[in-house]
């Protein structure tokens, strides 16, 4: 399967990195290469450095399960937190709150509310993502996925969420490096870049390799470790592993050793749900 990182721009133009070159595009461009890989339909994963998952369906099914927790809520109950996910999604409230996984005080990484981060309107309109409410097209260009396990034979085309800054900081807390490092603050230097990429060098995240060696700038880092991520997902490369963390209903990332990040994750949303008689 061919894997594809996009690093997403509404402002200037995004950056793509499809395993072999970067190339960068703005709107128009990006939208016919997209249409160009719909029109061949060969078999093609997109992992896109933007959100891609809106609002929880709360009250539209008769039964809602809560993706792989042990919670159902029949017609006349709902499942509710003190999450707006109008807003904010409870991915998002996980890495800014209270876990071990925290980054709200991490220079150079982002993990804001959605509805804040303006490149999902492009996201919107080339994928059709987020779907936003009952009146949002279904009918989708690329299939968001949660899990490889939807991966299947009569489907190609896909897309999943990334966060590579995201990815970045989880491969290096293997150094134990302090939180506050400015080695986190790449977007705004050459010298924090340079730090970034000796750093997944020496983790072993990163062979050396040309186009890795050619980088020059965040864009170009943030569409690398993008389609990295979505490599070592579709191969499974089990020293390297990666895989989702969240769930359809919450948002996922894909994200590095996912294990321990999951099971925290799932811990954390048990502690904020609440069901109720309606």
């Amino acid at each position: 399967m061919r894997v594809i990182g996009i690093d997403i721009h509404p402002g200037k133009k995004s950056m793509i990195y499809d395993g072999k070159e970067f190339s960068e595009k703005g709107f128009n461009q990006l939208k016919d290469y997209l249409a160009a890989i719909r029109e061949k339909n060969e078999r093609t994963l997109i992992c896109c450095d933007a959100p891609l998952t809106g609002q929880r369906a709360e009250e539209k099914m008769s039964e809602f399960k809560y993706e792989t927790f042990k919670y159902k809520i029949k017609n006349n109950k709902r499942y509710t937190t003190p999450s707006n996910s109008l807003t904010k999604r409870d991915i998002e409230y996980f890495f800014t709150n209270g876990s071990e996984y925290n980054v709200r005080e991490i220079p150079g990484i982002n993990v804001g509310n959605y509805s804040n981060l303006s490149h999902w309107t492009v996201t919107k309109a080339l994928f059709g993502l987020p779907i936003m409410g009952t009146y949002c097209q279904k009918e989708l260009p690329f299939k968001n996925i949660h899990s490889n396990s939807e991966i299947i034979e009569r489907q190609n085309l896909y897309i999943t969420e990334v966060h590579p800054a995201l990815a970045i900081w989880i491969w290096s807390k293997r150094k134990k490096i302090p939180k506050k490092s400015k080695i986190y603050g790449y977007k705004k230097g050459k010298e924090g870049l340079k730090k970034i990429k000796e750093l997944l060098l020496d983790i072993d995240v990163i062979k050396a390799q040309d186009m890795f060696s050619k980088i020059s700038n965040d864009d170009q880092l943030d569409a690398y470790i993008s389609w990295k991520l979505g490599d070592l997902w579709i191969n499974e490369d089990l020293k390297m592993k990666v895989d989702t963390v969240g769930t359809s209903a919450s948002g996922t990332f894909l994200l590095p050793y996912p294990g321990k990040i999951q099971k925290s994750f799932e811990e954390f949303i048990n502690s904020r749900i609440t069901i109720h008689e309606v």
